[in-house]
C-alpha cells in the first residue's frame, strides 16, 4: 500500500522514517501543566500562548 500511494518501489527510507518517530514519541516524556510552569525555560512561552488563546475565544475570531 506505501509502494502505490508513492508511486515508488523502494520505501524502505520512509518506513525507516516512520519507525523512528515511533520511537521518539516512545521516549517522550509527559508533563503537567504545572511543571510546564514551574519550568523557566518555557513558562513565558506557555503564558503567552495561553492569553493569545484566551483572547481569540473572547474576541470571536474562531467564529468568523
Amino acid at each position: 500500500a506505501f509502494q502505490t500511494f508513492l508511486g515508488k518501489s523502494d520505501v524502505s527510507h520512509e518506513v525507516e522514517e516512520v519507525l523512528a518517530e515511533s520511537r521518539v514519541q516512545r521516549n517522550t516524556k509527559l508533563v503537567s501543566i504545572l511543571q510546564l510552569l514551574r519550568t523557566r525555560a518555557v513558562r513565558w512561552q506557555v503564558i503567552t500562548v495561553v492569553v493569545t488563546m484566551g483572547c481569540y475565544q473572547l474576541c470571536g475570531l474562531n467564529a468568523v
